[in-house]
């Protein structure tokens, strides 16, 4: 018997690369690895405050001109304590989540384009 979920639902989202930009994971310093819309791969700077998978915590993600901060609801789905780092998936699902997600996506488009440059 077929899943009822689709193909499409079944696939992993794409990851970004992510760019090294500084987060607070449960109010601990933190570096983004990689994102999606669905989530992202941080990397904290203490591993003594590494959280339990499953655990909720707050983002708080520094805009690129660092003039704030968005504050962002995930859940812990994964932890690696050897290499400090952590997959979080989003449970906030606003359009402040999608705005700091935006200004990441904007960001990579912004280098792709300094990198090929139209001939």
């Amino acid at each position: 018997m077929l899943d009822a979920m689709t193909t499409e639902e079944n696939q992993t989202p794409a990851r970004n690369p992510g760019d090294h930009r500084y987060l607070l994971v449960g109010g601990c310093p933190a570096r983004l690895i990689d994102w999606s819309f669905e989530g992202i791969g941080a990397q904290l700077a203490d591993a003594g405050s590494l959280p339990d998978a499953g655990q909720a915590v707050e983002v708080k993600i520094l805009h690129r001109d660092a003039d704030g901060w968005t504050d962002l609801e995930a859940t812990v789905q994964s932890v690696d304590a050897d290499g400090r780092t952590l997959e979080l998936g989003f449970t906030d699902r606003s359009e402040r989540a999608a705005a700091a997600l935006l200004s990441l996506l904007a960001r990579r488009l912004d280098d792709a384009k300094r990198e090929h440059p139209p001939a």
